[in-house]
Formats: C-alpha cells, structure tokens, sequence
C-alpha cells in the first residue's frame, strides 16, 4: 500500500513535474507527501562553511516553489524538509528514505546539466539502484 510519497525535488522543470504527478497519485491512494531538497555541498571541511548559506538560500527559494506548485495541485498532507550533502545528492536521497520508511518515490528522470551528470552521476540512478522501496520515474 501506498501511503508515504517522497518527491525529491532540485528545482528543475522535470522536479516539479514528479512533485505535481505524485500529488496527484496522493489523491488518489490517500497517501502523505515529503518534498526532500538536497543542498549539494561541492566542498567539505572547513572550506564547505564559506559556500553553504548561499547553497541553503537557493534551497529554501527551490523548497518555497515547491509548497506554491503544493497548494496549486491540492497537495493536502504534504511536509517539506532540506537535508545537506556531498557529492552526488542521491546518496543522501537513499539514507532519508531508509531513516522514514518510505512506501514510494516520485521522482524526474533528470534535473540537472549534461556535465553535472557527468561529474556527480544521477541522482534517479543512484536511487533507482540502492533504494528500498520502489520509485517512479517521471519524464
């Protein structure tokens, strides 16, 4: 049974897509939504601390989008939450989902450039391989 959605969301026009398609398939099973954003972190150490309020400002404005598109679709039960990261943010996608138990992912099939891919890999990728539970991929 379907009943705890997580929608990873980077801000891309593919995201919000999944974010709309899993409020949709919320409606419809009765199921509570989490929009997760991942704050990429490029450095770590003592050099991360100088580049992440700029980091965690673009994911509160990607996360505030999120809860319009929310309202929009009639997303009733829908929780919002930043988590921080490095390196690819499907690590950290993986790790939530084990923490909450989730029954689904809802999630684009890709988000960011051809050279972000290249360097960090896919998020849906690393999910798809190392989830434990199923994940819909939205084109």
């Amino acid at each position: 049974m379907i009943n705890k959605i997580l929608v990873p969301i980077d801000g891309s026009e593919n995201s919000e897509k999944g974010l709309r398609y899993a409020c949709w398939l919320a409606s419809k099973v009765g199921a509570e939504i989490t929009v997760l954003h991942v704050v990429s972190i490029p450095y770590t150490g003592e050099s991360a601390v100088f580049h992440i309020a700029p980091l965690e400002a673009a994911g509160r404005t990607i996360l505030n989008r999120a809860k319009k598109i929310a309202e929009e679709e009639n997303c009733v039960h829908t929780h919002f939450v930043s988590r921080e990261g490095s390196g690819n943010p499907g690590h950290e996608i993986v790790r939530f989902v084990k923490e909450e138990k989730f029954s689904l992912i809802v999630m684009s099939s890709r988000g960011h450039s051809t050279l972000t891919h290249l360097l960090l890999g896919s998020a849906s990728d690393m999910v798809v391989k190392h989830s434990s539970c199923p994940v819909l991929i939205v084109k």
